[in-house]
């Protein structure tokens, strides 16, 4: 008789890059998902804002995550950054980005 092997559920936010926002809507980190600790907790790998370099790993509960903007990959993270969403964010109010 084989043994039923429980298929792992995919997380969709592990492997994303991000730039968090505050709640007064400004960028605060840019990083990786890099685990999920628990149901409501995941690991990121925040990077250094002057150079890109890995700096540290913090804890983040999801809840606090919902307004982030998340990316398939560093390259869109770093052209949003410079060229979209996320460079209107550092120039605009929150209630202005919320229409991108």
């Amino acid at each position: 008789m084989k043994k039923k092997q429980k298929k792992s559920k995919q997380d969709c936010l592990i492997g994303r890059f991000f730039h968090s926002i505050d709640a007064g809507g400004n960028l605060c980190w840019q990083g990786e998902v890099i685990g999920r600790v628990s149901e409501e907790h995941y690991l990121v790998q925040l990077f250094d804002t002057a150079m890109g370099e890995p700096s540290v790993q913090r804890i983040i509960a999801l809840s606090e995550m919902s307004p982030w903007l998340f990316y398939s990959n560093a390259d869109e993270m770093n052209h949003s950054y410079e060229h979209g969403t996320a460079s209107r964010v550092r120039k605009e109010t929150p209630e202005e980005i919320r229409d991108y």
